[in-house]
């Protein structure tokens, strides 16, 4: 007999949540042990090569990733890191990946797997309600995991909606003068990561502190073209480790070529392989994409600037899909876009 989805979470959340307790004893066993686990449920190609190059690192016995477990384990709310675990890994992975393909199989298109929001530029604000008519609109097709950008004057408004959406994983981006009230208003919610801008004065302070309160914490800078040498001694990488944040997104800005965005990305695989750091380095761009096309060969990713332009990412590069207002169907937008294509 078939096993409800909500019972198959209830025994992967029992798991995870037993996993979570022997970390504190013996982080090295538990961590090998779940990727097996992983491993043995994984489908598809590209999840079972994930997975098995994970248990090639973890051999490494001195690996900088062991530390990385220990302090999540140690700082963070565990009933932050299972929830935000689940929605992102279970609810915007496992289980939204087979939405995502009934939804195109029913559309006949393409969808997005993630959203992304920059909600402030110049004069131009994004309105937090379209953000939930998107939010739900995405659910249906399996998209669970959202970004938010350029949002510091609207950390209010956005954690009443994280905190009305408990299934989904939002990652928030902040500039390190937010950390107070960022800590305010999301320290109580399990379903959020915070990123901290880490190339400011008080970046490092102000990623400890969220740590301190054990909140799931994050860093990401901007680079631009004669910056990727500097990206590349692993300074940053090492600086900003020392924080307790998990995870350093890196992301080019509009005047760097697609050649040193691949250059950048080439260094952070490096580290990532040979976990040099106990954080996670990802190269936005270049990363998101491969994320996108673990899903499938042709997914997408779908960006809200503050004047509400809809740009779609895939590995075909952007494409303007035109504004979008109160009311609008993003299947709409989409159908126009992302057809399916068929082999004859």
């Amino acid at each position: 007999m078939k096993q409800s989805k909500g019972v198959l979470r209830m025994i992967v959340e029992t798991t995870v949540r037993k996993a979570l307790n022997d970390l504190g004893k013996d982080p090295e066993r538990t961590i090998r042990n779940l990727v097996e686990i992983a491993h043995g449920f994984s489908k598809g190609e590209f999840q079972k090569n994930f997975f098995q190059i994970v248990q090639s690192m973890l051999e490494n016995e001195d690996s900088a990733y062991y530390l990385l477990v220990k302090n999540l384990v140690y700082y963070v709310d565990h009933e932050t890191l299972l929830t935000f675990g689940m929605n992102l890994g279970y609810n915007g992975c496992a289980n939204g990946s087979k939405k995502m393909r009934q939804a195109e199989e029913e559309y006949g298109f393409h969808v997005p797997w993630s959203m992304c929001f920059c909600m402030k530029e110049g004069d131009a604000s994004f309105p937090i309600e379209q953000s939930y008519e998107i939010i739900e609109q995405g659910k249906t097709w399996g998209a669970y995991t959202y970004f938010f950008f350029s949002c510091d004057e609207q950390l209010e408004e956005i954690s009443q909606l994280v905190e009305s959406e408990p299934d989904c994983a939002f990652l928030i981006f902040i500039d390190p003068q937010k950390g107070k009230e960022a800590q305010e208003r999301f320290g109580q919610m399990h379903n959020v990561m915070i990123f901290v801008r880490g190339d400011c004065p008080n970046s490092i302070q102000t990623a400890k502190y969220l740590v301190e309160n054990k909140m799931l914490v994050g860093a990401y800078r901007l680079y631009s073209s004669d910056q990727v040498s500097e990206i590349e001694t692993g300074a940053w990488l090492k600086e900003i480790s020392s924080s307790g944040a998990a995870m350093a997104f890196l992301a080019a800005e509009k005047g760097c070529s697609q050649e040193e965005r691949k250059e950048v990305w080439s260094y952070i695989r490096k580290t990532r392989f040979y976990q040099d750091y106990p954080i996670i380095p990802v190269e936005f761009s270049m990363d998101m994409i491969t994320i996108d096309q673990a899903f499938s060969p042709d997914t997408c990713s779908l960006h809200f600037s503050p004047s509400g332009q809809v740009t779609l990412y895939d590995k075909n590069g952007t494409r303007n899909l035109g504004l979008y207002s109160c009311g609008t169907l993003l299947q709409q937008l989409l159908g126009g876009n992302m057809q399916k294509t068929t082999n004859i």
